[in-house]
């Protein structure tokens, strides 16, 4: 499940329901419409999504989405530990904690 606190906003529900859409443009398109960041704005002709945990799936991605053209850029995974690190809203006394329960999962990848 994706999980975001801050950026998109906090509104899983929302995306949960964008994510069981059928297609990647059914998803954009239910995640422009439920997201606050959207509101008011006019939507992007071009969809870019720069997701980095997207690279460890990228197989499932071009599957649902065939006829897309796909950059995969891979971005350095200090700066990926650093932003979530950002994001978790823990003190920095407390990296070394956050940072063995954060790489746990990404040993399988």
């Amino acid at each position: 499940m994706f999980e975001y606190s801050q950026g998109l906003g906090n509104f899983s529900n929302d995306l949960l329901v964008c994510a069981q859409q059928a297609s990647f443009d059914e998803f954009y398109n239910q995640l422009y419409n439920r997201s606050q960041l959207f509101r008011g704005k006019k939507l992007p002709s071009i969809r870019f999504d720069k997701t980095p945990r997207y690279i460890a799936s990228i197989d499932h991605v071009v599957a649902r989405a065939p006829c897309v053209p796909v950059l995969a850029m891979i971005k350095d995974p200090g700066a990926i530990a650093w932003s979530d690190f950002k994001r978790s809203g823990m003190k920095m006394a407390d990296i070394c904690n956050w940072y063995d329960e954060w790489i746990e999962p990404k040993k399988d990848i």
